[in-house]
């Protein structure tokens, strides 16, 4: 077995666990909700940054929640062979204000085992955020990152807003900004974001989005911060 399904599973396993646990609670308690995601990407990003190659990417999704909590994880691997892969595991709490705001924090795990620059991506994250009505979000971020090529790991900071605003129909204009470290590259900022238009109905959803980053990041880290323009197609199950 591979290091990343072997991964993937270790990560499932503590979902698993953490549901049974939670299912030896009172039977009065709130019944568990299971959901899952599968989509096809054209590449995958992080944080206005194309880690890989682009390539169309599988990626799938499985979560649990019960009241005010959810666990997740989730797998992506290039398409064609399975390789360049990400694992990622999060604990996640909400908490409603009014009928227009929505607090959240969560604490998440992502795991890139493949080359040398993608596991420069590998990180803890620990995050709180807002949303209201479902059309803007704000998200702050501490993220701890592991050492790469003799660089040590350290604690960094992400702020993330974005919007989605609806259209006629099924249709929602999107849009998103934020501002991070270079992940190889401590204490050096970049911004980021994007723009696009998605549609969803019927358990389905498709986006299509400019994304990139800026001078800095395109400096430092070449084409994977260019301008792009990048797809999905993902549906629930």
């Amino acid at each position: 077995m591979s290091p990343s399904l072997t991964l993937s599973c270790r990560l499932m396993s503590v979902v698993v666990a953490a549901v049974v646990a939670a299912s030896a609670g009172p039977a009065a308690a709130e019944p568990l909700q299971w959901q899952g995601q599968a989509a096809l990407a054209t590449e995958l990003t992080d944080r206005g940054l194309s880690v890989f190659e682009r390539r169309p990417t599988l990626q799938a999704e499985l979560g649990v929640s019960r009241g005010r909590w959810a666990l997740g994880a989730a797998l992506s691997a290039r398409a064609a062979d399975g390789r360049d892969r990400r694992v990622l595991a999060r604990l996640s709490h909400y908490r409603t204000l009014s009928d227009d705001w929505q607090l959240d924090g969560g604490l998440g795990y992502y795991g890139y085992p493949g080359g040398v620059y993608a596991r420069s991506f590998n990180r803890v994250e620990a995050s709180a955020g807002a949303s209201f009505r479902d059309l803007l979000s704000f998200n702050l971020t501490a993220l701890h990152y592991r050492a790469w090529r003799g660089r040590r790991g350290g604690l960094q900071w992400a702020f993330d807003a974005g919007l989605r605003w609806p259209l006629a129909g099924a249709w929602s204009l999107t849009a998103s900004l934020g501002q991070a470290d270079v992940p190889p590259l401590p204490q050096r900022r970049y911004h980021y974001g994007g723009v696009g238009v998605a549609w969803a109905a019927s358990g389905w959803r498709v986006e299509l989005n400019r994304l990139g980053a800026d001078s800095t990041a395109q400096r430092l880290l070449g084409e994977t911060a260019h301008p792009r323009w990048s797809a999905v197609v993902a549906t629930n199950f």
